[in-house]
């Protein structure tokens, strides 16, 4: 029986070569996750030193390290692409569509009995990377060169290092400056509330639907339930874009608790200095072997 919101699942392939030294790190452990897993349409493993997500849609088997990189350093957008390349150990920057999969799916855990306390952990890492502890909101792997008009290019880091471009339009929505506007996915309310969401209007699906990926629909009510609570509520849930007389530029994507509210910022600056948490993909057998394990 697939979950409601995460549907039909399928993994993309990577590089070989670089899925072999990946794995080595997987196949070679003497450790086995705290938890045990309930084997469904997605599962979340605990390691001592992060978090493996089973099964992501369109994306597979991804482990969310719990360390910053580079002993928390902060570098720019680029400066965290350049880093990512220089590695060997297949570790990269999580791109913008990898971390809503993980929103989207601990979201769909959230009632399941075997997994509460091993999904506030893993809430608790979203919380520092998206400024909730006073420390900079996190860079992720993805950008939006902005062009003339509504032209735009999202480029993203993927989990093989290569980098994925998709061209498209995205919108000037509600301006809240002359260099700002913001579409707003789901108000303040109560959390009795969780699931009411604005009607996003259909010219911009496509683009959260190319910065979230697959559920993007349900992505209100996902950085709802995540979001630190206001003032006892659920956060207010928007998206932000440069109006048309800023384009013409580069932006990084990035989430973030912002003033009252929760923004998923497509008009990031690339050259402010961020932090980043690594992600690693997960070749199957590794999730296989960890099944054996447990003679699941």
């Amino acid at each position: 029986m697939k979950n409601k919101i995460l549907g039909e699942k399928k993994r993309t392939s990577f590089d070989e070569n670089l899925a072999d030294k990946v794995n080595k790190i997987f196949d070679s452990m003497p450790e086995t996750p705290e938890v045990k897993p309930v084997i469904g349409n997605v599962c979340l493993y605990k390691f001592s030193d992060g978090f493996v997500f089973h099964n992501l849609a369109n994306i597979g088997s991804v482990k969310l390290l719990n360390a910053h990189l580079d002993g928390k350093s902060e570098k720019t957008h680029d400066g965290w692409r350049t880093h990512c390349a220089e590695r060997s150990d297949g570790i990269v920057v999580p791109n913008s569509v990898v971390l809503y999969q993980m929103a989207r799916a601990l979201y769909e855990l959230r009632n399941d009995s075997s997994y509460q306390e091993i999904v506030k952990e893993c809430i608790d890492l979203f919380h520092k990377d998206w400024g909730w502890y006073g420390n900079a909101c996190s860079h992720t792997g993805t950008e939006v060169r902005y062009g003339p008009g509504l032209d735009a290019v999202v480029e993203s880091l993927q989990l093989d290092g290569s980098i994925k471009k998709i061209n498209l339009e995205i919108l000037e929505f509600t301006k809240s400056s002359d260099a700002r506007s913001y579409l707003v996915l789901a108000p303040e309310q109560d959390e009795t509330n969780l699931g009411k969401v604005n009607l996003i209007p259909d010219k911009a699906k496509p683009v959260l639907q190319k910065l979230l990926g697959e559920g993007y629909e349900h992505a209100g009510e996902v950085f709802q339930y995540l979001s630190p609570r206001r003032n006892g509520n659920l956060r207010e849930i928007k998206l932000w874009t440069p109006t048309l007389t800023e384009r013409n530029s580069e932006r990084a994507v990035v989430f973030g608790v912002g003033d009252g509210y929760f923004g998923i910022y497509a008009d990031g600056s690339i050259n402010y200095n961020r932090p980043s948490r690594g992600v690693v993909a997960v070749r199957e057998r590794s999730v296989n072997k960890m099944k054996k394990v447990w003679g699941l």
